[in-house]
């Protein structure tokens, strides 16, 4: 009788739920959440043009995930142990074959997004900012960057420019390009918040770094932390804190009232405070790289929601 073909399984649901790494879209929230704020500043928010923005990034943030997980898995990155989340490739819960289908599916669905995006905005939009092909060319770089980190035959993040490109990719174009596709101006205080964004962002990466020092040595991965060593990568990540805590002093100082910006910049150091020492005694208690950077991801959004909050209140005032 003749052999019947062999198929692999498909991963089942909680897999591929893990996979997406959900722990990760806070920041992705956190900067279209920080485009709208600037919007509202303007008195030019629309609530349509801000659920298709939160959906496009929130697929590619979903995009970059699964990439990076087919690539580390590709480079050998993630077979080493690890004591980070397990990477589903690498792993062998998830067949290559079927993360490239899931990679190809989410960049249609992040482009049909992207393209609502814009039959919303550019209706709207005058000069520059109403181009077109200026924005589906962002768009395009932002896949290719998400893709090109970890995958492909010379990926960036494996020579140290992942933090340049979350600096840039979360900061200055997620923040100041989504403000300006709801009309919005870029002004000094927004180029403050922007890049404050920005380097939390890479701070978040950072933390991932530093705790996959040893397996990314081991295969090749030479990210920044790697380059400085564990030591130096943790005076790194204090000064992208200090950074992103003086860029944020500008927003508050313009934007608004002393009150509000007194409670928040206080919940800022609280929150250093705490993120510091808990880093410090990391090394000794390496899952503590995870806790902490799931708590800075979520610390991000609640604190850049706290923000729209108090200016939607300063301006209902």
């Amino acid at each position: 009788m003749p052999s019947k073909p062999i198929t692999r399984p498909h991963a089942p649901s909680t897999v591929w739920l893990a996979a997406l790494r959900l722990r990760t879209l806070p920041l992705a929230g956190a900067a279209m959440l920080a485009a709208a704020m600037l919007a509202w500043q303007q008195q030019v928010f629309q609530a349509a043009l801000f659920i298709a923005s939160l959906s496009t990034a929130v697929l590619l943030q979903i995009f970059s995930n699964l990439a990076n997980d087919y690539g580390d898995a590709a480079h050998g990155a993630d077979r080493q142990r690890r004591h980070g989340p397990v990477r589903a490739v690498a792993a062998g819960l998830i067949v290559p074959w079927h993360m490239r289908r899931a990679l190809l599916g989410c960049a249609l669905l992040c482009m049909a997004s992207g393209l609502w995006l814009l039959a919303i905005s550019l209706p709207t939009l005058h000069g520059w900012a109403a181009q077109w092909w200026l924005w589906l060319l962002l768009g395009a770089l932002a896949l290719l960057a998400a893709w090109a980190y970890t995958a492909g035959h010379r990926p960036y993040g494996y020579v140290g420019l992942g933090d340049a490109a979350v600096w840039l990719f979360f900061g200055l174009l997620a923040v100041l390009g989504g403000s300006v596709l709801y009309g919005a101006a870029i002004t000094w205080p927004s180029v403050a918040a922007a890049n404050a964004l920005g380097l939390w962002c890479t701070a978040v990466l950072n933390i991932n770094n530093m705790r996959d020092i040893p397996t990314d040595l081991a295969a090749g991965k030479h990210t920044i932390a790697a380059r400085l060593g564990l030591r130096r990568a943790g005076r790194y990540h204090a000064v992208l804190l200090g950074l992103a805590a003086a860029s944020w002093g500008v927003w508050l100082y313009h934007s608004l009232p002393p009150m509000a910006a007194i409670l928040l910049a206080a919940a800022l150091l609280l929150f250093y405070r705490h993120h510091d020492h808990a880093l410090r005694n990391a090394p000794q208690r390496p899952h503590e790289y995870n806790r902490q950077l799931a708590q800075l991801s979520l610390f991000i959004l609640l604190w850049v929601g706290a923000n729209a909050l108090a200016m939607g209140s300063f301006q209902a005032a």
